[in-house]
């Protein structure tokens, strides 16, 4: 008997259950790298930096209406890693699609001017790896 509560324990323990219900998000973790040396770079400081990327962030962020939440996660204790991740919160997947493909008009919606739009961009991806 007392084999059998133990193998009725185990087993309900080794099991999750799940249900979806109308508050589940969508999440989408992207995962992108810093360029590891600065070498040439014009302007490039921490200042510069902090800067061009709250700027990018939060100018993006308040004109995005799909946008649950975001967050900005980066490892800067080791000068060995140069990775950042961004995570979107979305209510739907279908949000989250649109949020996918309409980058473009995001960027035009937080800088309606072109020339403004580009520096902004310019900025932003001096520190980026590309590609």
């Amino acid at each position: 008997m007392r084999k059998l509560i133990l193998l009725i324990l185990f087993i309900s323990a080794t099991f999750s259950y799940a249900q979806y219900n109308e508050d589940n998000t969508v999440l989408i973790w992207s995962s992108y790298k810093f360029k590891e040396s600065l070498e040439g770079v014009e302007g490039a400081s921490t200042k510069d930096w902090k800067e061009s990327f709250s700027d990018y962030y939060t100018k993006r962020n308040r004109k995005d209406k799909l946008l649950k939440s975001s967050l900005f996660l980066r490892h800067y204790w080791t000068g060995a890693s140069w990775d950042y991740h961004e995570v979107n919160e979305f209510a739907s997947m279908k949000d989250a699609d649109e949020w996918s493909s309409g980058s473009g008009d995001l960027n035009q919606k937080a800088w309606p001017n072109k020339d403004k739009r580009e520096k902004a961009l310019q900025a932003v991806n001096k520190y980026r790896q590309r590609g």
